[in-house]
């Protein structure tokens, strides 16, 4: 702001033609003009680096390379476009200048746990739970690499831990509802599925499961609706259709059946063609 008043103070003052020489009046506006075009010109460039955060992180390094934040960030924004490959060495680094940073080690346990992983994500996770042992994230992932493990109490016992650290976590809902449909507790799951939605109505996971769940109960209505809102959502279409699929056999209803089945081969979806050939022929099995 200062740059910017002193630029219309030096304007008004030699275009007022109060300069003591004419030519300091025309040196001065010129240099001014000069001046503006060259902030006009480094704001845009400035622009270009802030407009992605990759390029910001690279520019926050190129200056110092040794910021565990600007690592950690960068390693996350590769996470979040899937770039594990460049994702690990950045917050692995965060991690090497600052070994009790919380965030990287979280992360990283996300990323070994979606990688199958588990072992090496239960160490970050495990970590990170030293560092901090209320957060509610580390928590949620650490229950879910438990339950994937087999450890079924140990991962009910991460996601109480979690909601009662932050009562607002849909995660911990949505996967300690998980949890009770894996133990045959479905009238509990639905509880925690709808709670989780209470919190986050984008939260599209809890509608495939609110589907799924409907499926066992037999009550093909419900289960239809819900696996319409996950696909609605933004959810992959390939399993949901597929399950509408199954949901419309059992209602005999096999022209349906076959339309949705398709729709999830056309989404990828490794379909049960045995299944389609009996749908086919108007059977279920």
């Amino acid at each position: 702001m200062a740059v910017y008043l002193f630029i219309g103070l030096g304007v008004q003052y030699f275009a007022s033609g109060n300069g003591p020489f004419q030519l300091s009046k025309n040196i001065g506006l010129g240099l001014i003009a000069v001046y503006s075009v060259w902030l006009i010109f480094n704001t845009r460039e400035r622009c270009n680096v802030w407009q992605d955060s990759i390029t910001f992180w690279n520019d926050v390094i190129s200056k110092d390379s040794r910021i565990p934040i600007a690592y950690n960030n960068r390693g996350n924004e590769y996470k979040s476009r899937n770039e594990f490959d460049k994702a690990i060495p950045d917050l692995n680094q965060a991690i090497a200048f600052k070994e009790d940073y919380l965030e990287p080690h979280v992360i990283l346990g996300d990323i070994y746990r979606s990688q199958g992983k588990y072992e090496l994500a239960r160490e970050k996770l495990e970590k990170a739970l030293k560092i901090n042992p209320k957060s509610h994230q580390a928590l949620v992932n650490l229950g879910i690499v438990n339950c994937v493990q087999g450890r079924l109490e140990d991962g009910f016992d991460n996601f109480n831990k979690a909601i009662s650290y932050k009562p607002e976590m849909f995660e911990a809902y949505g996967n300690r509802g998980n949890y009770y449909a894996m133990k045959g507790e479905i009238d509990k799951a639905i509880v925690d599925y709808n709670r989780a939605l209470q919190i986050n109505p984008d939260f599209k996971d809890a509608y495939l499961n609110l589907g799924k769940t409907q499926m066992q109960q037999k009550k093909p209505q419900e289960a239809l609706k819900y696996l319409d809102l996950f696909i609605q959502r933004g959810g992959s279409p390939g399993e949901a259709n597929w399950l509408k699929g199954v949901v419309y056999a059992s209602m005999n209803n096999f022209n349906a059946a076959l339309q949705s089945a398709n729709l999830a081969q056309a989404a990828g979806y490794a379909v049960n063609q045995q299944q389609m050939q009996l749908w086919a022929a108007g059977k279920q099995q």
